[in-house]
Order: C-alpha cells, then sequence, then structure tokens
C-alpha cells in the first residue's frame, strides 16, 4: 500500500511540474495535448475533451456579452471572438510546450495585445501599469479545458 501513495505522489509531482506557474502552465498543456492526440482513439475521452472545449468557449463568451452588454466590450460576436482568443492561447501553448526555451518575444503582449484588439478596448488597457501584479504580470495560463 505505501509504494501506491509514493508513486502517487511521484505522478502529481510530474504532472504540476517542479517548476514555478510557468513550468506548471507547460505540464498543464501537454496533458491537456496529450488528450487532444488520443481522443480520436477514444470516445469517451474524446466526448469530455469536446465538452471542455466547448464549456471553456461558453465561459468566454459570457464573459464578453457581459462585457458588451455592460458597455464595457464592443463585440460584434462573443462566441466568434471567444473562439479566436482560445484558438491563441491554444496555439501559444502548443509552442511554448513544445519548444519551452525558444525565444518567444512578449507573449504576454501578444495575447493581451489580440483581446484588446478582439474586444475593443485601447492599446495596453488589459495590461498591468501599477507596481500590483495585474493579469499580464501572472505568468501564461493553462490551457483553457484542462
Amino acid at each position: 500500500m505505501r509504494w501506491r501513495v509514493r508513486a502517487g505522489a511521484r505522478r502529481r509531482r510530474k504532472v504540476r511540474g517542479r517548476g514555478g506557474p510557468r513550468s506548471q502552465a507547460i505540464s498543464a498543456a501537454r496533458i491537456w495535448m496529450s488528450a487532444w492526440v488520443a481522443a480520436p482513439r477514444r470516445p469517451e475521452l474524446a466526448a469530455e475533451v469536446d465538452r471542455r472545449m466547448l464549456d471553456g468557449l461558453d465561459v468566454l463568451a459570457e464573459i464578453l456579452r457581459r462585457g458588451q452588454e455592460d458597455g464595457v466590450f464592443q463585440v460584434a460576436d462573443p462566441a466568434a471572438s471567444a473562439l479566436r482568443i482560445l484558438v491563441l492561447v491554444d496555439g501559444v501553448l502548443v509552442q511554448m510546450s513544445m519548444r519551452a526555451d525558444a525565444p518567444y518575444g512578449d507573449v504576454h503582449a501578444l495575447v493581451w495585445d489580440t483581446v484588446e484588439r478582439e474586444v475593443g478596448m485601447p492599446n495596453g488597457s488589459l495590461r498591468s501599469t501599477s507596481t500590483e501584479p495585474g493579469p499580464a504580470d501572472a505568468d501564461f495560463p493553462a490551457a483553457h479545458g484542462a
């Protein structure tokens, strides 16, 4: 029984990664990408991956809809905007997990600039300008479905 506990702890450490938030995000992205690859051969997994992807789209589209209703965002089609944003995030996560040491420049700026354009906000308005940590100061988020 004791070996099972240790093996479980080792697996959790591997999944979480040993580094900081970026390492953990890359580990989560790799798990998510593994699910994408395995899903066509495993119908139950495919259904779960699809459910999580649609849930992520629905959550983001709802945020964009509320922002539109409140006059904060200018979004013609919240569902289409949500899809474009999540496709960008997924693409960045794939690149960063497969080529973690490659120079990507300011990935935060790429993502936040794209989101700002997508929702009709002025450039730089989603990035923190204070000394307090803001949304763009955090390490890149894990995959939306993970």
